[in-house]
């Protein structure tokens, strides 16, 4: 609590009569993200940030109440109304036209696969490319737990992919127990069970993760494949087709790791379907 106190002190020059609704609330998500920040530096690090698992609640739970009382705000532009406006949602860039009929990267022509095909997923497909506003909407949903943005987003899923086979099934991404204890929910396991309403599809926790949780973001291509290398384990009977939920394919490690645990428990073909990706060379290669 000090060092929430600390944290408005420093900004509450910010918090004028005369400045805009959407700058107040802006501040105000700021705030906590900044306290949970300084907290784990203060923690000695990720591991000893979770230790205080009271806090943690705490800081989880203030989040909450902030999207409670404060009026509705776009996660991207910040302008008081829905959780996401129809401008910036038309804005968001959608993957479309040609590219690999593998894993759905976009090139200037078709090919039938390509360097960023994620090995051991036999297709993959995405609706957005990762640019900043898409980092602003991702990071809104995981950091800022707005989970009421979970729903425009299957939406737009919905209408830029096309719906898996019949027979196959959906299985989120899991997360760490340390980090489903920080966050208060699982996005991939929110955007599988909304598809899997708006799809007719079943949805299976056919994964459990048992790593250690290290944080991948800003981690190069080969820090991220040692990271998540045998980081998951199927849970009970594999499906005979999975298809994999996640919220951004960067490098395909998840994903990758994720496909060999299902195939070694016996799945047969293993897709996978994200809300975004990295392109090679676009606007947004780091993910944060």
């Amino acid at each position: 609590m000090v060092l929430l106190w600390v944290d408005i002190r420093d900004r509450k020059s910010r918090f004028h009569p005369n400045g805009s609704a959407a700058e107040g609330y802006r501040h105000l998500w700021a705030v906590v993200t900044g306290v949970r920040m300084r907290w784990r530096e203060r923690c000695g690090g990720h591991a000893g940030y979770h230790r205080h698992a009271a806090g943690v609640s705490i800081l989880r739970h203030l989040a909450a109440v902030i999207e409670i009382i404060t009026p509705g705000t776009c996660a991207m532009c910040g302008i008081p109304g829905p959780v996401s406006c129809a401008p910036c949602l038309s804005a968001l860039p959608r993957l479309a036209g040609a590219g690999c009929e593998c894993c759905g990267h976009p090139w200037p022509q078709e090919v039938a696969t390509c360097p960023q095909c994620p090995p051991a997923v036999a297709w993959t497909r995405q609706a957005l490319e990762y640019d900043p506003s898409v980092a602003r909407l991702m990071s809104a949903l995981k950091d800022s737990r707005r989970r009421g943005l979970v729903a425009p987003i299957v939406v737009l899923m919905d209408e830029v992919l096309d719906r898996p086979p019949d027979g196959a099934v959906l299985v989120p991404v899991p997360l760490t127990r340390a980090r489903l204890a920080e966050r208060g929910f699982n996005q991939a396991s929110l955007l599988a069970t909304a598809l899997g309403g708006a799809w007719a599809m079943p949805v299976a926790h056919a994964l459990v993760r048992a790593d250690d949780g290290t944080h991948q973001r800003g981690a190069s291509r080969s820090a991220r494949a040692g990271q998540v290398a045998g980081a998951f384990a199927a849970a009970g009977t594999a499906p005979h087709h999975a298809v994999i939920v996640d919220d951004v394919l960067t490098t395909g490690a998840t994903l990758t790791a994720a496909a060999r645990a299902l195939r070694l428990a016996g799945c047969a073909r293993v897709g996978a379907i994200t809300t975004a990706r990295v392109v090679a060379g676009g606007r947004g290669t780091t993910v944060g």
